[in-house]
């Protein structure tokens, strides 16, 4: 490590203040939502065998426990950049439990996450067997880059029991790809109980020290010359089906929403140029109900390169309201016996239910705003309403970060346009004294839900989070997706009293929840001490009004403030219907009180 991370030092005694220069700034994530949800493996038993092979291609979250010993690192296809195949083990600061090493000691370094094989019987092996065990590494990826004594090792169990480096690369801002090859001769090795250690040196009490291995393998009688992979597989996701989002309601779905086609990445890592046919199947899986099935045209793709192949979009037609899943299927069909199976598959969904997402569902990094002095701190994401609707309230992905910011209040906030200089925001609803709180199962999102969901025609609106005035280091931290980019597009931010397009590339984690209600995390949040409830809404003839208070008059707003009707409360009903189509603001009032709700007409 450099002199107890002088940068991160510097950054963090710095970057909370309140200059201007850095309103909106990106840290590493210190937690890994997949790592702390699933199961641990049980303790495997089992014995590795040659040939050794892991490409890290399957849909989990930890090693293969058939392969591998220990959990600490995490396996995923979000991590590394110009993969060679789908899925990477990522080295980092955190545990198997998703959370730093040492949280609580700022210049901790040490040894973080270690990927043992288990035991391999190389007793009846001999040097002659020219044994190479050959793998590729990237460092930085999509997390942060390690420093130069930020090294990732690699270990030779030999036959008396101690661990022996004959491996070390030191930290590096990201590169492509690089096969390493080590050669397996001294007789040392030759014993029952083989095994090798990738492990990485690192600080303990951040993530910011990231590396990617990929396809491992061992095997007999290979050169130093042998760096030939006889695979084709896929890398990346292919895109999503949806232009804009990655989820949204199916009820505000159109034709439009759907992208013209989408992109699937194949790697053909032979030696020689390989054509190759990409069969898809697509499937609403909760349902059983198949979508679409077809071939791509054969493609041929010269040697170690990676070819782009386009699938034109399907019709989406489904029956009901869902929620539906949408499930897409790519399969390689066979190229050789040599061929490596497992990476011939890539399976990507798409979620209709009740929320718009632009992200994928996976944090790289974490951000943050830094807000000038007596100002509070606003972010706003972009949303379409086809339809009219109700918004329920907001999902947030929060980052985890150090100290944590469990119990810090902040206020969630619709409207119906942010300001500019000539004109302020619209407020269409805002509901104060939130507390951050943290999914008992991190993988998921913390959801909040509004005392009194607000109903809404069509239009375009914008709903976030606003952090009061002054709360000095106390910042809150988002996820954010590095491998969608859709915060120029979506999210606003104002930390100065003006609003701003983002200019952080990703896509800050926050989902509008609409239509269906949904069980929000559990909170204390502030209960409004008047209970009313106007029914139904949207409407196109009638408003109800359930309360325990008796209400004696209302009065009628359009969103801009302009009054549209007063009038006495008969029978706890108001008519709507000589109203034009559109979204009004409702105030009950007694003599003593008020009370202001949204409706929509329609």
């Amino acid at each position: 490590m450099s002199l107890i991370k002088t940068r991160y030092i510097l950054f963090f005694f710095l970057a909370f203040s309140l200059s201007l220069h850095a309103q909106e700034t990106v840290v590493p994530i210190q937690d890994n939502a997949y790592l702390s949800s699933v199961n641990s493996y049980p303790k495997n038993k089992k014995r590795a065998t040659l040939p050794f092979l892991d490409d890290f291609s399957y849909r989990a979250s930890l090693p293969n426990p058939a392969l591998w010993e220990d959990q600490q690192v995490f396996i995923n296809n979000t991590m590394g950049i110009n993969v060679l195949t789908q899925g990477v083990a990522t080295f980092d600061g955190l545990n198997q439990e998703g959370r730093p090493y040492n949280p609580n000691n700022f210049s901790a370094t040490g040894f973080g996450d270690s990927l043992t094989c288990t035991p391999i019987d190389l007793s009846f092996r001999n040097p002659g067997d020219s044994i190479k065990l050959s793998f590729w590494v990237q460092p930085q990826g999509n997390g942060f880059a390690p420093e130069v004594n930020d090294s990732l090792y690699l270990f030779f169990k030999n036959s008396a029991n101690n661990w022996v480096k004959v491996w070390q690369a030191n930290g590096s801002t990201t590169q492509d790809f690089k096969q390493v090859f080590i050669i397996v001769e001294d007789v040392q090795y030759f014993h029952a109980n083989f095994q090798f250690r990738f492990i990485n040196f690192t600080s303990l009490n951040l993530n910011d020290d990231v590396w990617n291995i990929d396809y491992v393998e061992m095997d007999v009688n290979r050169t130093i010359n042998d760096t030939t992979i006889n695979d084709v597989a896929f890398t990346q996701l292919p895109t999503s089906i949806l232009a804009t989002y990655t989820a949204m309601p199916y009820k505000h779905f159109i034709s439009s929403d759907l992208s013209t086609q989408q992109e699937i990445l194949v790697s053909n890592n032979y030696d020689v140029a390989n054509t190759f046919t990409v069969r898809h199947s697509a499937q609403e899986i909760i349902g059983a109900t198949n979508l679409s099935t077809n071939a791509l045209a054969p493609f041929n793709a010269f040697a170690k390169s990676i070819a782009t192949l386009n699938n034109p979009s399907y019709g989406l037609s489904l029956l009901g309201a869902g929620p539906f899943t949408v499930r897409n299927t790519y399969t390689i069909d066979p190229i050789s016996a040599q061929d490596y199976k497992g990476n011939d598959t890539i399976v990507t969904d798409v979620v209709f239910d009740n929320y718009f997402a632009y992200d994928d569902g996976t944090a790289e990094k974490a951000y943050f705003l830094s807000a000038a002095l007596n100002q509070p701190a606003k972010t706003a994401i972009k949303f379409e309403l086809r339809q009219a609707d109700t918004v329920h309230g907001l999902s947030i992905y929060f980052a985890a970060q150090v100290p944590s910011a469990v119990d810090k209040f902040f206020s969630i906030v619709l409207y119906d346009s942010l300001g500019n200089t000539t004109a302020g925001d619209v407020v269409i609803h805002q509901q104060d004294l939130y507390k951050v709180q943290y999914p008992t199962v991190r993988s998921e999102f913390s959801s909040y839900a509004f005392a009194t969901p607000v109903g809404l025609g069509p239009g375009t609106y914008y709903i976030g989070l606003t952090q009061p005035a002054n709360f000095s280091s106390d910042s809150i931290y988002y996820g954010l997706d590095v491998n969608t980019d859709n915060n120029l597009q979506k999210l606003s931010y104002n930390v100065n009293g003006f609003w701003f397009n983002s200019s952080t590339t990703g896509t800050v984690m926050m989902r509008p929840m609409v239509g269906a209600s949904f069980n929000p995390i559990a909170t204390k949040d502030v209960e409004p001490k008047v209970k009313t409830i106007l029914y139904p809404n949207p409407s196109s003839e009638e408003l109800y009004v359930q309360s325990e208070t008796k209400w004696e008059t209302y009065q009628l707003f359009s969103m801009n403030g302009q009054l549209v009707e007063n009038g006495t409360l008969e029978m706890n009903k108001i008519d709507i219907k000589h109203l034009p189509n559109g979204n009004y603001m409702v105030k009950l009032l007694t003599k003593n009180t008020s009370v202001t709700h949204t409706i929509c007409k329609q």
